[in-house]
C-alpha cells in the first residue's frame, strides 16, 4: 500500500515563500507510541524535562527519488 501526499500538502518551498510564517509550520511530537501534531508555536508547551529536541539547520536540497513499492510507483 503506497501513501500519497496530496500536491497541496507537499512543502516544495519554505513557509515564507508560500505566504505563511514560521509559526504556521507543523510539528510532530512523539511520546513512545503516541504521536500528535501541533503548530510550531506550540513547541514550548510540548517540551518536558528530559526531552530531546532535534534541530536541523542544514539547507534543503530540491530532490526526489522515483521508486516502486510492490507494483506502485512512489516518489520519495
Amino acid at each position: 500500500m503506497a501513501w500519497r501526499v496530496p500536491a497541496a500538502l507537499s512543502a516544495r518551498v519554505p513557509a515564507e515563500q508560500r505566504g505563511s510564517g514560521r509559526d504556521d509550520v507543523r510539528l510532530l511530537v512523539s511520546r513512545g507510541c503516541a504521536v500528535s501534531h501541533h503548530a510550531f508555536r506550540e513547541l514550548p508547551g510540548q517540551l518536558r524535562a528530559g526531552d530531546v529536541l532535534v534541530v536541523n539547520t542544514s539547507m534543503t536540497l530540491p530532490a526526489a527519488v522515483n521508486g516502486r513499492v510492490g507494483g506502485e510507483r512512489v516518489v520519495v
